[in-house]
């Protein structure tokens, strides 16, 4: 396999995994309400500890530079308002408003990452995105959302995570020369948890019951630290824009979850968009084509 189609193939394990992450804070939230800085304290404490487990099989030797660190220290800080956002975007609006605003993050990589890593501009994500987009919305349908104070309030929060989203996977790949994908996700995580204590403050933590937090714990496992691992992997291996636009099949595994194992029903609507998010992700992970080269004269 080659190193392009290992990267791809590290971002699609990945989405799914982060696919089934609404099941486990709907199933969370029906056992004990727990706030979303102290959700995201849990899950990035179990995502630190497991992905320090990797670390000695996958390092980086080069010695990072303080600057390198203070990126680290970013990256951390960055994920927890990433999470949190998302957490209470999903907690307060309909998941169709808050992970429509999220997925808008690959776009702002598109945009950025050529002039922030140099990345070649390609015209294909940008057509990509839109069509992913498109299908999202067929798929999500926010329209038939009422348009109440909470649901704007979650639409903000929402496209905030996507603002920190699309400032993590640039960093990552920034940082990709200095530390492997396991140190930056084992350390991220331990820069994290300040930002996420001082948020939640002490009392919140009383409260807690274990339930909840034994099924946090286990989501942090999969989709969190594994799903966290491969991405970071990935972006070791292709583009930053590339391996943004294809986690955008996240949602369609959420969505196919819901409906084998919450009942849900899936309307033609949402088959049609569902259709062209997947035609976006063809678009920019399809083979590219070699143009022959020219027959050189006898």
């Amino acid at each position: 396999m080659s190193r392009r189609a290992s990267g791809i193939a590290m971002v699609i394990a990945a989405a799914c995994m982060w696919g089934s992450w609404p099941l486990f804070l709907r199933y969370a939230d029906s056992k004990g309400a727990v706030p979303a800085s102290v959700k995201t304290a849990i899950v990035m404490t179990v995502i630190a500890v497991v992905s320090f487990a990797f670390v000695p099989f996958d390092r980086v030797q080069k010695k990072a530079s303080p600057r390198e660190w203070l990126g680290v220290v970013w990256l951390g800080v960055g994920d927890a308002l990433n999470a949190m956002c998302l957490f209470y975007a999903y907690k307060i609006a309909s998941v169709a408003v808050a992970a429509l605003t999220h997925d808008t993050g690959p776009l702002l990589v598109a945009v950025f990452a050529p002039m922030l890593l140099r990345e070649r501009v390609r015209r294909a994500t940008f057509a990509a995105i839109a069509l992913s987009l498109v299908g999202l919305a067929f798929m999500l349908r926010p329209w038939a959302v009422s348009g109440t104070r909470a649901e704007l309030v979650g639409a903000g929060f929402g496209l905030l995570s996507a603002v920190f989203y699309a400032g993590n996977v640039i960093m990552n790949k920034r940082l990709t020369g200095s530390f492997s994908g396991s140190e930056l996700m084992a350390w991220h995580g331990i820069f994290a948890l300040p930002v996420l204590l001082l948020v939640s403050g002490l009392h919140a933590w009383s409260e807690l019951t274990p339930a909840p937090v034994l099924i946090l714990a286990l989501a942090a496992i999969g989709p969190g630290a594994l799903g966290g691992l491969l991405f970071a992997w990935s972006v070791r291996r292709i583009d930053a824009s590339l391996a943004a636009t294809v986690a955008l099949l996240e949602p369609i595994v959420a969505i196919l979850l819901s409906i084998a194992l919450l009942g849900e029903r899936l309307t033609w609507l949402g088959a049609v968009g569902g259709g062209l998010v997947l035609a976006g992700a063809w678009l920019v992970v399809r083979p590219h084509r070699v143009a022959p080269a020219a027959p050189r004269s006898a």
